[in-house]
Parts: C-alpha cells; structure tokens; sequence
C-alpha cells in the first residue's frame, strides 16, 4: 500500500517539475523580444551623460 503513495508523490513532483520548466520557458520566450529595446535605451542613456 506504501508504494502507491510514493508513486503519486513522484507522479505529481514530475508534474510540478514540467509545470515550473514549461513557464520558466514561457516567461523567457515572452521576455526576449524586449531585450534589444532595453539595451537601446540604456546605450542612448550612458551616450547623454558623457
């Protein structure tokens, strides 16, 4: 019977496992198109203030 309870437990860490991975995935696919914005504002910055 003890089995069982460590094959649901393993089951759902796998899943929160994916779950973390996929939206660590997600949120850096959403995030990268705005890194060459922020690199352009922040070279225009440091040119103003020589």
């Amino acid at each position: 019977m003890g089995g069982w309870f460590w094959l649901i437990a393993l089951g759902l860490f796998l899943v929160l496992v994916g779950l973390y991975m996929h939206w660590s995935v997600v949120l850096l696919g959403a995030l990268v198109p705005f890194v060459p914005v922020v690199a352009e504002l922040l070279r225009r910055r440091r040119n103003r203030h020589p």
